[in-house]
């Protein structure tokens, strides 16, 4: 079943979704430096889905992958894609995990980010039982700064001149939440 949010939804990655992702997001070498480590190659949808099953053990016992990929969706039109998002790095150990998500461009600006980061985190800290989920954006990354602090996510240091953004260095800011602050503010909800 998929993450229901009030404009966003959650769901499984289909290879439709593929065809709007690539080249809307994945194909970019702008968004790729924004949001990966390696250096950006032309790939294709192929490729894409191949390197998605990897990581996120598909075919393999679920509970165990280091990754959950979601793609972002329209609550009106789940057909809609409008991004990509995912906890990574899962550590079922120490019981924590990165958070990350990109919008297509047409998406951006919308609000749609701190929707989607108060998704993952519901998975996260309900559907996975993590204790703690972190962020790492780059400090000119203001809608995901927002995305994290809306959500309680606390501003926790910074890695100065940590990431290459094509243009020069970019200090990185690292944010984090752990399941009893987040809980506690999702308390008036409940009543």
């Amino acid at each position: 079943m998929p993450l229901m949010g009030k404009n966003v939804v959650l769901r499984a990655r289909t290879a439709a979704d593929l065809e709007v992702l690539v080249p809307e997001m994945f194909d970019d070498p702008e968004y790729h430096t924004l949001s990966s480590d390696d250096p950006w190659v032309p790939r294709s949808p192929e490729w894409h889905r191949a390197a998605h099953d990897r990581r996120t053990g598909s075919g393999d016992d679920p509970a165990a992958a280091s990754a959950v990929t979601f793609t972002v969706a329209s609550r009106n039109d789940p057909a809609q894609v409008l991004g990509s998002c995912s906890l990574w790095g899962i550590d079922t150990l120490s019981r924590g995990a990165h958070l990350g998500l990109g919008l297509v461009p047409g998406a951006r600006g919308r609000g749609l980010g701190g929707e989607t980061v108060a998704l993952l985190c519901e998975y996260g800290f309900r559907g996975r039982a993590l204790h703690r989920l972190q962020i790492e954006t780059l400090d000119g990354n203001t809608a995901m700064r927002r995305a994290a602090l809306a959500n309680g996510f606390r501003e926790e240091g910074r890695q100065r001149e940590a990431a290459w953004t094509g243009d020069g260095f970019a200090d990185m800011v690292v944010f984090g939440l752990l399941d009893e602050e987040w809980r506690a503010g999702r308390a008036p909800e409940r009543s």
